[in-house]
């Protein structure tokens, strides 16, 4: 029997990926271990959107090289953006590995195993999906398109992923039905851009016509929505995520800055007064909750534009938010930017944005102390009178917070009705309650 250890890094994208090549090599006859020290073969999905990102993955694959010198990995495998991006260069770096594999390649991964093949990869990524063998419990995602068409002045994605592709909407809705005879009942749509879903397939956005018949399948009850574009949202897709109940009040929407000067650098093809009409937009819809990220320090940042970003941030006052340090990447137009800012301004920059949504977080949480809202279960925690975990719609997995439960005989995946007793900055605690009448496991309330 083959063993074979699989390691994630990077994105919800590439977890998609990381569950389809767990579904070719279970098909091809492996056994999943997860210690590599047990295991014949180590395989890592790898990210290589920022330097941090990349020096993770180096420092993997540099303790996996070490349990191979000793004995207890007989092969490695690479695999992913780190290889679309370094290509050859990976072969010099690290000779003690066997083989490097690029997105196109994932059916062909047992294969690869077998041979002498060091590395192979597709310079224009053409790949779509694949069959997956699902890791997750209370959710799912859901990729609707690959690649990405924005080309901002920082990011080499367009060129690690290739050219913006959807997938057909027949094959979603069946991946869809195929999730929700499962039991899942959150489906998370992922996508390097999910608000340009269907522009290359059927000539204009159809995101808003793909949510619709999403919402119509039977078991779905949480539909989240991940990954759009502020210069991409428009009036129907505003209008099925207010009138939709399925469709969750809940968007993520990377904005990176809110300086015209910088948002002109970055190429991001909107301004102020564009964010601000959207932002006015989707908060008039009740309940609704924003999470954003934005990058700090990039070329040319002043003072005077960090501070217009705080400022902002004070005004809009968003549920969720993300930072990131700019992280200068060869080939984009933005490397050669000038003046670079010192690694202590960027960090500094970032803790006092970080402390200032630290603030608001914990004065949107304590409002909803003594509320109703439904929770869905994700697993269980030993932490006091406590005993499971789990999220509101409020929520997305892994990288917003969580609802602490005290209660009992409580199911994974499923959603109960629960009272909020106490708040954190960013965390909830809460008690089941019975359901009371008319109660939604969708409600948003």
């Amino acid at each position: 029997m083959k063993r074979i250890t699989v390691i994630f890094l990077g994105c919800p994208k590439n977890f998609v990926d990381t569950e389809s090549l767990l579904a070719v090599l279970k098909q091809a006859g492996y056994t999943f271990v997860t210690e590599p020290e047990r295991s014949d073969i180590a395989l890592l999905t790898t990210c290589a959107f920022i330097r941090s990102a990349r020096r993770e993955t180096y420092e993997k694959i540099r303790e996996l090289i070490k349990l191979k010198e000793k004995g207890k990995l007989k092969r490695i495998l690479v695999f992913g953006c780190l290889v679309q991006q370094e290509k050859e260069k990976l072969l010099r770096r690290f000779p003690a590995v066997d083989h490097f594999v690029g997105l196109d390649y994932l059916p062909k991964v047992p294969e690869i195993i077998e041979s002498q093949r060091r590395i192979i990869y597709e310079k224009n990524p053409s790949f779509l999906s694949f069959p997956r063998y699902r890791q997750t419990i209370s959710y799912a995602y859901l990729k609707i398109s690959e690649g990405c068409a924005n080309f901002c002045s920082y990011c080499r994605i367009p060129f690690l992923r290739g050219n913006y592709r959807s997938r057909p909407m027949p094959e979603i809705l069946r991946e869809a039905e195929a999730i929700a005879k499962t039991g899942i009942k959150e489906v998370i749509l992922v996508s390097q851009d999910s608000t340009l879903y269907g522009i290359d397939l059927y000539h204009s956005p159809k995101l808003h016509i793909l949510l619709k018949k999403l919402a119509k399948i039977k078991g779905i009850e949480w539909l989240r929505l991940l990954y759009t574009h502020p210069a991409h949202i428009y009036s129907e897709l505003l209008a099925v995520i207010r009138n939709e109940e399925k469709v969750l009040k809940y968007i993520d929407l990377p904005l990176q800055h809110i300086s015209d000067k910088i948002l002109s650098l970055m190429g991001r093809g909107y301004l102020r007064r564009d964010v601000e009409k959207v932002i006015d937009q989707l908060q008039s819809i009740p309940n609704m909750v924003i999470r954003t990220t934005f990058i700090i320090g990039f070329p040319n940042e002043s003072e005077r534009d960090f501070q217009e970003l705080v400022d902002f941030i004070r005004k809009r006052r968003f549920d969720h938010i993300g930072c990131f340090l700019y992280s200068r990447e060869k080939s984009t137009p933005a490397y050669y930017l000038s003046p670079s800012l010192p690694y202590k301004v960027k960090k500094e920059r970032r803790k006092i944005l970080l402390e200032c949504q630290k603030k608001i977080s914990a004065e949107k949480l304590r409002s909803l102390i003594g509320s109703e809202m439904a929770v869905m279960v994700d697993g269980m925690v030993d932490k006091g009178k406590y005993h499971y975990f789990g999220r509101t719609y409020r929520d997305a997995p892994e990288i917003d917070g969580l609802v602490f439960i005290s209660g009992e005989d409580l199911a994974m995946a499923q959603i109960y009705p629960m009272r909020i007793t106490s708040a954190t900055a960013y965390d909830l605690f809460a008690e089941r309650i019975m359901a009371p009448r008319g109660f939604e496991p969708r409600s948003q309330g």
